[in-house]
């Protein structure tokens, strides 16, 4: 069939993503939506 099959990628090097810090728990949904909207500013 004439199918080149050889790897044409090379693994330069592999890491570990950097740690996360800790989230945050909220009381409700109210509060939820208040940090989203002036904390975190995504809606």
């Amino acid at each position: 069939l004439g199918v080149d099959v050889a790897p044409r990628l090379a693994t330069l090097k592999v890491a570990e993503p950097p740690k996360r810090s800790a989230g945050e728990r909220v009381a409700d949904v109210a509060q939820l939506v208040d940090k989203l909207k002036n904390v975190a500013k995504v809606i």
